[in-house]
């Protein structure tokens, strides 16, 4: 077959960046996408004037003649018409398993409900440092098509469920689980088809780093360990036991950052030093050994390392009480780990503000963390009576129209170290564009305080 017929299905960021890939490799290629105007419709036509394509609807005629079909991760599988043509024998793929068949280079792989940008960047950032030529790609933004290049040294991937679900044999030279918490439930049938799908970025890895405070991430649902194995390379990491070859270590009235008992640096000269960025920092000096990272630009890039927006991110201190940004808490796992970690760091109260669009994820986990460690909730958006029902008795619980009032609710009962947290543990569609336009309003609402 010289040159087979590809349906590009979805024209996201993802979508057109196959498009220019396979304009740049002369393929013959149409396009579909179920939305009548998706968003990049503008920049598809600019760049593709003469592709065919089919907005709209999913086409099983378009179907029926490819060779091949590549999805774009928001794409589900299980739509009708993308099952039929794999039932009829349709070779399905993403753009993350053609970079695979190219690619020659070693690939640190990081995946999780929770915290995987934020390691990815480290990750990152520690290669550059270490004088790598790095490549960071995948979920956290930049689709891995268009940064294939022959000079890079080493590729950081950061791959969501979706894009895992279609490959078998990722091949990482380091690959990491995070944490997997309930998520996605409207594309997954259940938490253990969530989990497999993340599982899959452990398939034929030469090293595997296992998060021994989080059994999903190394045991499939019905308990038994993924890694039967014993040829298979992986060590643990753990902020809170130092039975693990990275871990936290006590000595005195100092916590250090450790690897196999050797202390590596005083967690007081970190800029961030909450559980939850402790294991990330963990987890990606663990992932940094597996391509030899040097230890001194890991622990420097640690040092300088003040994490990213919209993540745990402290916005102002106004008369003692912090106000924390982590919008990107579109999941209850997040929102619990904030509030865990922030409940270590506060003599005073957290107070909560949560809400969102409705992705038909189960609040219930959720209210063992309010009743322990909030003392007010703050409830915004479109499930804020579905979460009023939820975590009745665990807190003080009250309605605001908007996330302005929210805000002000907030001061009006906060109180000198007291941290006002936006965790809001749903997506954010029905009041905002993104998780960052919802954080970027909840910043411009604590500045004009």
């Amino acid at each position: 077959m010289n040159n087979p017929l590809r349906v590009i299905i979805g024209i996201g960021k993802t979508g057109l960046s196959c498009v220019r890939f396979g304009l740049k490799n002369n393929w013959q290629m149409e396009v579909i996408d179920s939305e009548n105007h998706p968003k990049y419709q503008a920049d598809f036509f600019k760049i593709a004037p003469r592709i065919k394509y089919c907005f709209g609807k999913i086409d099983r005629d378009i179907l029926a003649r490819a060779d091949e079909i590549i999805l774009s991760p928001g794409v589900d599988k299980k739509i009708p018409e993308i099952a039929e043509a794999i039932n009829n024998g349709k070779k399905v793929l993403n753009d993350i398993e053609i970079f695979l068949q190219l690619n020659k280079k070693p690939v640190i792989a990081i995946t999780g409900t929770n915290g995987k940008t934020t390691v990815t960047e480290l990750v990152g950032l520690m290669a550059k440092e270490s004088g790598i030529n790095v490549q960071v790609a995948g979920n956290i933004g930049t689709p891995i098509l268009d940064v294939i290049d022959d000079s890079n040294e080493l590729y950081v991937l950061e791959l969501s469920s979706f894009q895992l679900e279609s490959i078998n044999n990722l091949g990482a030279q380091g690959a990491i689980i995070l944490n997997i918490t309930e998520d996605h439930s409207d594309r997954y049938k259940n938490f253990a088809e969530y989990a497999k799908a993340k599982h899959a970025i452990y398939n034929v890895a030469k090293n595997i780093i296992v998060n021994n405070n989080d059994a999903t991430t190394y045991f499939i649902p019905k308990g038994e360990p993924i890694f039967k194995d014993n040829n298979i390379k992986f060590v643990t990491y753990c902020a809170d036991k130092i039975t693990h070859y990275y871990h936290v270590v006590k000595d005195k009235n100092r916590k250090f950052l450790a690897r196999d008992g050797i202390n590596l640096i005083d967690i007081a000269d970190l800029p961030r030093q909450n559980e939850i960025d402790l294991e990330n920092s963990l987890a990606a000096i663990a992932l940094g050994d597996t391509f030899a990272f040097k230890m001194p630009a890991m622990l420097d890039t640690i040092r300088k390392f003040i994490g990213l927006k919209h993540r745990c991110q402290v916005v102002r201190i106004i008369n003692g009480v912090t106000w924390v940004n982590d919008s990107k808490a579109t999941n209850v796992g997040a929102a619990i780990c904030a509030i865990k970690s922030f409940r270590k760091q506060t003599d005073g109260k957290i107070i909560l503000i949560a809400g969102g669009s409705n992705k038909d994820l189960d609040f219930t986990p959720l209210k063992k963390s309010v009743s322990n460690f909030v003392s007010k909730v703050i409830l915004i958006g479109q499930t804020a009576e579905l979460l009023e029902k939820v975590l009745c008795g665990a807190s003080d619980i009250v309605r605001a129209h908007d996330l302005e009032a929210a805000v002000l609710l907030a001061d009006k009962v906060a109180e000198k170290h007291d941290i006002v947290l936006l965790s809001p543990a749903c997506a954010s569609f029905d009041m905002f564009n993104d998780y960052k336009h919802r954080g970027d309003e909840f910043i411009r609402c604590v500045n004009l305080l």
